[in-house]
C-alpha cells in the first residue's frame, strides 16, 4: 500500500452503554440465577465493537474518530464523555431525538471469564449512508475501519466503497457469523452486501466462529483470503492464538496468544482490543503489510498484548493514553510491555510527519443533526 501522510483512523460502527449485573451464575435457558447486588445499582460502562478497537488504537497514540448514531439521552452523554477522555473525535457521532442509544445487559458471573450479553441495537442507523459530512471526509483519512456486528451492511458497504475510490486502506472486524448477519434474528442486510464488504476490505480480522461459518473449518485462512482478495486475513481463536495470511505468502502463519500475568476477569472485548493493537501496528508501519515471519510475529504480538491487557480489566474499552502504561505494566510480561512502548513511539513518529489538508484536518467537525436532516439525506 502507498504511504499516506494524512493522519487518522476513522471507524464506523457501534457504541453501547453496558449495564453490568453481578450474578451467581451466567443465565441459561430454563434455569434460574440470582443477582448478587441490587439491579438498580448496576455499574455502567461504555463499549461497542468499533468504539472498543478505536479506543485501543487511540491509547497507543493513533488519532481516531468514530462515526455512529446515538439518542439524546444520558447514555449518549456518557459515551461522548468517555470518547473525549480517550482523545477520540466524536464530531461524527450523530444524535437524534427519535433514536435511542444502544444498550446491553451484561451478566457477570462469580467465576471469571465469559459473560452473558443481551443487547438492544438501534435499528435506524442505516440512515447514516446519505449524510455527506463524514462520507466526504473519508478521503482525508490514513485508514478506515468498520464491523460486521451491528451496523447495517448497506452503510458499511457505502463507507468502504468510498474509501476504495479514495485509495484509503480499509480494515474490517468480521465478528458475527454470516448465517446470522443475512438470515438470523440479527439480520443486517443481504448476502450480496456482505460479500461486497468483504471484497472491499484490505484487512480482515475474523473470529474463528465467523470464519468457519463462511468458508468451513479446513484451510479457513486460505479460503477466506481467496474468497475476499484481502491483503491480510487474521483469524483469532482466543487463548489458542491467531493465524495470519498476507498477500505474497505461500501459507498462513500461526502465533500463540500472549497470556496475561494475572487472573482473567473478562474475555469480553479481547478480540476488539486485539484488532485495535493490530491497526495501531499497521498505522505505525504506514499501512505496509509484512509478509516475513519476524515482522508478522511483531504484528501479532502488538495485537495479542492488547487482548491480554483487556482480559484483566472489567471494561472492554482501553484506558486513556495517560493511564495506558501504568494500567498495562502489571498485566503483561515485561518484554511485551516494552514491545508496546516501542510501538507507541513509532506511532508518535508517524504522527509527527503527518500533513493536514487545508479543509480542516482528518475529521472535519460537523454540527449535530436532527431527525429531519437524517430523513432528508
Amino acid at each position: 500500500m502507498k504511504k499516506r501522510l494524512l493522519n487518522g483512523l476513522m471507524g464506523l460502527g457501534s457504541c453501547i452503554v453496558d449495564h453490568n449485573f453481578p450474578v451467581s451464575a451466567g443465565p441459561r435457558y430454563g434455569q434460574k440465577t440470582f443477582f448478587l447486588s441490587s439491579p438498580s445499582k448496576a455499574e455502567k460502562t461504555v463499549g461497542g465493537v468499533t468504539l472498543n478497537h478505536l479506543s485501543w488504537a487511540s491509547a497507543l497514540g493513533v488519532p481516531a474518530g468514530l462515526v455512529g448514531t446515538v439518542g439524546k439521552d444520558s447514555s449518549a452523554d456518557m459515551i461522548v464523555d468517555e470518547l473525549r477522555k480517550r482523545d477520540i473525535d466524536c464530531s461524527y457521532l450523530y444524535q437524534s431525538l427519535n433514536h435511542h442509544t444502544s444498550e446491553s445487559y451484561v451478566f457477570v458471573p462469580q467465576t471469571a471469564g465469559e459473560r452473558t450479553v443481551v443487547m438492544f441495537a438501534e435499528p435506524k442507523r442505516g440512515r447514516l449512508i446519505g449524510l455527506p459530512h463524514w462520507l466526504s471526509s473519508v478521503q482525508n483519512c490514513a485508514m478506515v475501519s468498520s464491523e460486521i456486528h451491528q451496523f447495517s451492511l448497506e452503510t458499511v458497504l457505502k463507507f468502504f466503497s468510498k474509501a476504495r475510490r479514495s485509495n484509503v486502506p480499509t480494515a474490517l472486524d468480521f465478528d458475527m457469523p454470516a448465517s446470522e448477519v443475512v438470515g438470523g434474528r440479527n439480520k443486517l442486510g443481504n448476502e450480496n452486501e456482505l460479500i461486497g464488504i468483504l471484497e472491499k476490505a484490505d484487512v480482515i480480522k475474523a473470529s474463528r466462529t465467523a470464519a468457519w461459518d463462511l468458508v468451513g473449518q479446513a484451510d479457513t485462512c486460505v479460503k477466506l483470503r481467496s474468497l475476499t482478495g484481502a491483503k491480510l486475513v487474521v483469524i483469532t481463536d482466543g487463548p489458542a492464538g491467531s493465524q495470519l495470511f498476507a498477500e505474497g505468502m505461500k501459507r498462513p502463519m500461526t502465533f500463540p496468544a500472549i497470556p496475561p500475568t494475572g487472573r482473567i476477569l473478562n474475555t469480553l472485548g479481547a478480540g476488539d482490543a486485539f484488532f485495535g493493537g493490530l491497526l495501531a501496528s499497521l498505522y505505525a508501519n504506514y499501512n505496509d503489510i509484512p509478509t516475513e515471519e519476524p515482522e508478522l510475529r511483531l504484528l501479532a504480538e502488538h495485537a495479542s498484548a492488547c487482548g491480554a491487557i483487556c482480559c484483566m480489566a472489567n471494561s472492554t474499552m482501553a484506558p486513556t493514553r495517560k493511564e495506558m502504561w501504568l494500567h498495562a505494566k502489571d498485566k503483561i510480561h515485561e518484554q511485551y510491555y516494552n514491545t508496546l512502548r516501542d510501538l507507541a513511539l513509532k506511532v508518535k513518529r508517524r504522527r509527527a510527519t503527518a500533513t493536514v489538508p487545508d479543509e480542516g484536518g482528518v475529521l472535519t467537525p460537523a454540527d449535530e443533526v436532527d431527525e429531519r436532516q437524517i430523513e432528508s439525506a
